[in-house]
């Protein structure tokens, strides 16, 4: 397959690179309006018990915004909250919003009477903004909107206003994520530029790889801006594409080059040497990125939105990656030639297994057990400390203090209550004819209420309780919303569907939604068996802010086993089909497991235990967060098997010429051990790059990722694999003569080094 397309591609040449640079200059321009299309990823999990309390209230009629409301502090150090100016500053903002496009209520102490939404210090109100969104993601999307709404009321000089609340803090995770990714390129680029230099000490082999990759990372991005035609496309898809695009594209320029640069060097010509190349590389190509492909597709059995979508786009941006490299790549080259060794010339090659990797291979090979326990022992190091892996979620508090939703919520957690930020909701169903207004029902909200506020980690319970209690002492005969009185029925038209059957507790935490106290809070809320309710054909939902990002991680940790062993099982046999052996696959999934497991210890070490966090700036969160362990997993293994796979296919063709597996593991390591490290530092400066941003959550995933790329192409490919591989001995190839019938038994030769099939003479 391979020879056919080099032959095609060497004929064609011309065509490949203005077909080619015509595609990538197109995909530049729609690249950069994919901005303009990105949405959040803070959307809860389908059908999940908090998205279900959500839809089940909104279709009753409750307002939608009353599930993801808008918090818009208001300040005015000389002005008290009493002065009329203040109240015409309020009514002021309150006009402004309502020229939001999405429509909804204000809520302030003016209209609604509420002391709680006066600051302590007299000088600080809360205005509440409920709009007619019933997604988080959407509402995310509209915070730009009522921002600007807030910025064009007219105020008097000195007062301040921050919009913040659960959605405003998600559009400013995401600004900040957009933010860390384009710093960590700005740094990224450049060293990766240096280290290519380093390593092919010529500008021209230097730049190709990284010229390769920006034009896989704008043809990625263009692809996505098409796709958000059809789907949602998240933000977090746009820095997959960027951190995928510009490590698979220089991980797969360097394997082509150094292929095709071994061939100049032992006097080809420019035809033979891509042909060379293509046959050479062009195998690890395809398997590491079918597996990489893998493992993006295997994110899709997450019941996630953002994540489907960012799957997706690591997958087409590592087939876009493989495409020019097969392509554009072996095009390029063709017409370069020995040029691109400018101003070197090219060395003769050496004979194999005289250099500095053969003396390795024979060091490690020497003493397989040792090098085995050694290896081992170093990675258990790490693995043992995945048992004690705790979640941890981010959330406002890991905003930097220049973000607009992070000043909002310090002045909020002073003056008024930091669970506000995200309360926890409770939704009352009571299916008798009267409703919520039920005498007996309504006492079984008061006494809910009492037992509640009792909780030390809840700072007091709103909405319900509070109108029950001032029906009850005002006008006990009430049986209905429309019985109200006029100044009552607005506040009841915020927690009370029209038809009476649903209302809702506000309990505000005395933490953030995102912190351990408020997660149990929500976590126990939910266990409840509410025995004041009991015989009353009550029933009870649970959501908010911590339940959606509780129900976020159940899903994400509830299906980790299953991408995990998905991703295992295709691995395999795709090896198994390439490689018609066993015993390899099966060694190249657990080495790469434990990669990855290794990668989470360090992680653990680092970020739960604050092990080395000063010397890197770090405060450290506690624990890892849900989305990084299922995503560091997936990326992490395919990327692995970019070493493996190339390692292994030299080993292979070794092998199937000299019929010796230790010889074949010393001239493997040999031709292979240079580029392997060449490729892993160049990965690592870029995710290390990343592991220096504002978030912790950007920091805990680049950290991972080149910590993890730095052990594999270390303690695994240079110490265990080949370890491994001489003690197997003939056993590495053997295949069940059952199995070799359905994927064909190779012959002796086949795949070994096309320099000696005469495939360069066809």
């Amino acid at each position: 397959m391979m020879e056919h397309l080099a032959r095609l591609t060497f004929a064609f040449r011309g065509g490949v690179i203005v077909i080619s640079c015509a595609v990538v200059c197109v995909a530049g321009v729609l690249a950069t309006r994919l901005e303009s299309v990105l949405e959040g990823g803070s959307d809860g999990v389908p059908g999940s018990a908090s998205v279900l309390t959500i839809q089940r209230g909104v279709s009753a009629g409750i307002p939608a915004g009353v599930f993801v409301p808008f918090l818009i502090v208001m300040e005015n150090d000389e002005v008290s909250v009493h002065d009329a100016s203040f109240q015409h500053a309020v009514e002021s903002l309150a006009t402004a919003l309502t020229r939001v496009a999405e429509g909804g209520t204000v809520r302030t102490y003016w209209n609604t009477g509420r002391v709680d939404l006066l600051g302590r210090n007299r000088h600080t109100a809360l205005v509440l903004f409920r709009s007619n969104i019933e997604r988080l993601n959407t509402a995310e999307a509209l915070t730009a909107d009522v921002r600007a709404a807030v910025r064009g009321a007219v105020l008097s000089p000195g007062f301040r206003t921050w919009v913040t609340g659960t959605a405003p803090a998600y559009f400013d995770l995401d600004r900040q994520s957009a933010a860390d990714l384009l710093q960590a390129e700005r740094i990224g680029i450049p060293v990766t530029l240096i280290i290519l230099l380093v390593l092919f000490r010529a500008p021209i082999a230097a730049c190709l790889p990284l010229v390769l990759a920006l034009a896989a990372v704008a043809v990625g991005g263009a692809a996505l801006y098409l796709l958000s035609f059809g789907t949602s496309v998240s933000v977090f898809s746009k820095n997959v594409v960027s951190m995928i695009g510009l490590g698979l594209g220089v991980d797969y320029a360097l394997f082509m080059l150094t292929s095709f640069r071994r061939a100049m060097s032992q006097g080809h010509s420019d035809r033979e040497a891509v042909l060379f190349a293509m046959q050479d590389a062009g195998h690890t190509i395809l398997v590491s990125g079918a597996a990489m492909v893998a493992g993006f597709a295997s994110l899709l059995l997450v019941n996630v939105p953002f994540i489907k979508s960012m799957a997706i786009g690591g997958i087409l941006t590592t087939l876009i990656a493989m495409a020019m490299a097969l392509t554009l790549l072996p095009a390029v080259l063709s017409f370069l030639g020995r040029a691109v060794n400018w101003p070197r010339k090219l060395e003769a090659a050496s004979a194999d297994g005289h250099g500095a990797w053969s003396r390795w291979a024979a060091l490690v090979m020497r003493r397989p057990w040792t090098s085995i326990f050694v290896g081992g022992g170093v990675a258990m190091v790490f693995v043992v400390a995945c048992v004690r892996l705790q979640p941890w979620n981010i959330g406002v508090q890991d905003l930097s203090e220049q973000m607009e939703a992070r000043q909002g919520y310090e002045v909020l957690r002073s003056e008024f209550e930091e669970g506000l930020n995200g309360p926890i909701v409770l939704q009352i169903e009571a299916s008798g004819d009267d409703g919520v207004w039920d005498p007996a029902v309504q006492q079984a909200i008061s006494q809910v209420a009492s037992r509640l506020s009792e909780d030390v980690r809840v700072a007091k319970v709103t909405g319900l309780p509070d109108l029950v209690s001032t029906v009850s002492a005002l006008h006990p005969s009430i049986r209905s919303s429309d019985d109200l009185p006029e100044r009552l029925r607005q506040s009841a038209a915020d927690i009370v569907s029209p038809s009476d059957g649903i209302g809702l507790f506000v309990v505000v935490p005395t933490q953030a939604a995102e912190s351990q106290d408020s997660m149990m809070l929500s976590d126990d809320l939910r266990r409840d068996h509410w025995p004041e309710f009991q015989g009353l054909q009550v029933r009870v939902g649970v959501s908010g802010a911590s339940a959606l990002t509780r129900d976020f991680d159940d899903e994400l940790f509830g299906r980790l086993p299953l991408v995990m062993g998905t991703l295992l099982t295709v691995t395999f046999l795709l090896l198994v089909v390439s490689f018609r052996s066993i015993l390899l696959p099966l060694k190249a999934v657990v080495l790469n497991l434990l990669s990855v497991l290794a990668s989470y210890g360090f992680l653990v070490y680092v970020f739960q235990d604050g092990f080395g966090a000063r010397w890197i700036g770090l405060d450290p969160p506690g624990g890892l967060n849900s989305f990084i362990v299922l995503v560091l997993f997936t990326v992490l293994f395919g990327l692995s098997m970019d070493y493996e796979v190339f390692l292994l296919s030299r080993v292979e063709a070794e092998y199937r010429t000299a019929e010796d597996n230790a010889s074949a593991v010393a001239r493997a390591l040999e031709r292979t051990g240079g580029t392997i490290s060449g490729a892993a530092a160049v990965m690592v400066s870029i995710f290390t790059c990343f592991g220096f941003t504002t978030l912790v959550a950007t920091r805990e995933f680049g950290l991972g990722l080149a910590f993890a790329v730095a052990f594999d192409a270390t303690v695994i490919r240079l110490v265990m694999a080949p370890a491994l591989l001489v003690l197997f001995g003939a056993a590495n190839w053997w295949m069940p003569r059952r199995l070799e019938s359905i994927v064909g038994q190779r012959t002796t030769g086949e795949r070994s080094s096309p320099m000696s099939r005469g495939a360069l003479r066809a």
